[in-house]
C-alpha cells in the first residue's frame, strides 16, 4: 500500500524510510527558517521590553502621586476610673496631628463606653462619639440597680477646609441618676482618618 497522498509508483517500499525522509526535510526546513524568525521577533521582544520600562516607570510615578495626595492616621485608647455625669460630659478624647499641606479628611470614630449603676434604680448609659465637638447620634442602654451597662457608639465626619493642627475625638456619656467613680468603668476609642489635599 503507497503513503497516503502520493501514487503508489511513487511511494517508498518501506514505509520508515519515507517518514525519515519527511522528518529529516522538516528538521533542514526549521533550521534554514531559525534565523530569519530570530530576526522578526527580536524587535517585538525589544518593543515589549521596552514598553515593560516604561510601564513599570509610569507605575510609580502614579503610586508617587496618590501617596502624595492621601495620608492616614490612626488611634486606639483606653482609659478608666472616670465619673459618669449627670450631663453630657467629654470622659476621654484624643487628638490626631493633621499632615502638612492636608486640609480634607475623612474621619470616622468608634466609641465604646461601660460603666457601673451602682444606684439602687435601674437607670440609662447614654453615649456618643464626638469629632472636633461635632456629636454622632446619642445612643442609649439600660442598666438595671447594681449592674454594668456597654454601649458602643460611631461617629463619621467629612472634614474640609482643614487649618488646625489636629483632629480631636471623643467620647461623652451620661446617666440621669450619674454613676460613681469605678475602676471598672472604661472609655474605649477607635479612629481611623483618611487624610487628602
Amino acid at each position: 500500500m503507497g503513503a497516503p497522498g502520493l501514487p503508489s509508483s511513487q511511494a517508498p517500499k518501506d514505509p520508515s524510510d519515507f517518514y525519515a525522509k519527511r522528518f529529516t526535510d522538516l528538521e533542514r526546513q526549521m533550521r534554514e527558517l531559525a534565523p530569519s524568525i530570530a530576526r522578526s521577533v527580536s524587535g517585538i521582544v525589544a518593543d515589549v521590553l521596552a514598553t515593560q520600562a516604561e510601564q513599570a516607570a509610569q507605575l510609580v510615578s502614579i503610586t508617587d502621586l496618590v501617596n502624595k495626595q492621601v495620608d492616614t492616621g490612626s488611634i486606639g485608647y483606653s482609659t478608666s476610673g472616670f465619673t459618669v455625669p449627670t450631663t453630657l460630659t467629654s470622659v476621654a478624647s484624643q487628638t490626631i496631628p493633621v499632615p502638612s499641606g492636608f486640609t480634607k479628611a475623612a474621619v470616622l470614630g468608634i466609641v465604646s463606653v461601660g460603666a457601673w449603676n451602682g444606684s439602687v434604680t435601674g437607670d440609662y448609659l447614654y453615649a456618643r462619639a464626638s469629632i472636633n465637638g461635632a456629636g454622632g447620634a446619642t445612643m442609649p442602654t439600660f442598666a438595671d440597680p447594681s449592674s454594668y451597662a456597654q454601649l458602643t457608639v460611631s461617629a463619621i465626619r467629612t472634614l474640609t477646609g482643614i487649618v488646625t493642627p489636629t483632629i480631636s475625638v471623643g467620647i461623652e456619656c451620661y446617666a440621669s441618676s450619674g454613676w460613681g467613680s469605678l475602676g471598672a468603668n472604661i472609655a474605649n476609642i477607635d479612629v481611623i482618618v483618611l487624610f487628602r489635599r
